[in-house]
């Protein structure tokens, strides 16, 4: 599933390969863990008598666990203990730290038909290791705010000025928020975005009401990614202009499907010119 893995800071990175371990890697990966879905923490109450309610769910921080073998390397004067001591200084004494995990040329390697190309941000929050032992080890933890895993590259598409519908591929397990831009091509006051197949019990629809008209040539961007949402219309801010009732249109399943209109369904009156988001997943 996993062949390279890129761990590193804003000064320098090592590259561990999996699959091509030579006995000359100082350091050498032979276990993560922290990378299946994060626990889901459940707020609840207790009723005056037996029992309780749920208050509610949200997903845990993220914890990435790696344990490396120490791999001494006496001919050139490199002890296990110089070793360590480059390991706690490179962790320890730098920010937060990226991990970079992906396997570009190998489907199915370990009998897994995945094929992830993820970057997780978090920092070290310990190192243990172990001195007094024949396979000398040590484990490295990493506390990762985000419960995510998302994608290393964002899926940007830009479309032919008269697409009213787009279809995008969406191979993830989690729901992730999408940056749309429109363009609208005949003045309207109403603009909707709405997500799978119109009048469909599946269907969200995104409701835009202008309080006198949108005008031709105005482009509005819709970013729905949450703690980033924005309308803006000609590059201002224009939350105000979306209805109550409109969900935030996410990409939560293959394909993603979009389409934009004002009155109808492909009037032709609002165009999509522009779709980016990444790949989020619960966990691989």
């Amino acid at each position: 599933m996993l062949r390279q893995i890129r761990i590193g800071n804003n000064i320098a990175s090592k590259l561990f390969d999996l699959d091509a371990v030579s006995s000359e890697d100082e350091l050498i990966i032979t276990n993560i863990s922290g990378l299946s879905p994060s626990d889901i923490e459940i707020q609840s109450g207790d009723f005056t008598g037996d029992g309780g309610y749920i208050q509610g769910t949200r997903l845990a921080k993220r914890n990435v666990v790696f344990t490396f073998s120490i791999n001494p390397q006496y001919a050139t004067n490199r002890s296990a203990g110089k070793i360590r001591n480059d390991l706690y200084t490179s962790l320890f004494t730098q920010g937060g730290i990226f991990i970079h995990l992906w396997d570009d040329d190998y489907p199915g390697f370990y009998k897994d038909s995945m094929q992830p190309n993820i970057i997780l941000n978090g920092t070290v929050d310990s190192v243990n290791t172990e001195m007094m032992v024949k396979d000398l080890t040590a484990q490295v933890s990493v506390l990762v705010p985000y419960p995510y895993l998302k994608a290393y590259w964002p899926h940007n598409k830009y479309y032919d000025p008269t697409e009213t519908a787009v279809t995008e591929p969406y191979e993830a397990n989690a729901p992730s928020g999408i940056s749309v831009q429109l363009e609208v091509m005949s003045p309207v006051n109403i603009v909707r975005l709405g997500s799978n197949n119109p009048g469909y019990s599946d269907s969200k629809l995104m409701t835009l009401v202008h309080p006198t008209s949108f005008a031709t040539d105005d482009i509005i961007d819709i970013m729905t990614q949450p703690g980033e949402r924005a309308i803006l219309v000609n590059g201002e801010d224009k939350m105000a202009y979306l209805q109550p009732e409109s969900p935030w249109i996410m990409a939560y399943k293959d394909p993603l499907k979009l389409f934009a209109y004002s009155s109808y369904a492909f009037d032709g009156k609002v165009n999509i010119r522009a779709l980016s988001y990444r790949l989020r997943y619960w966990g691989i």
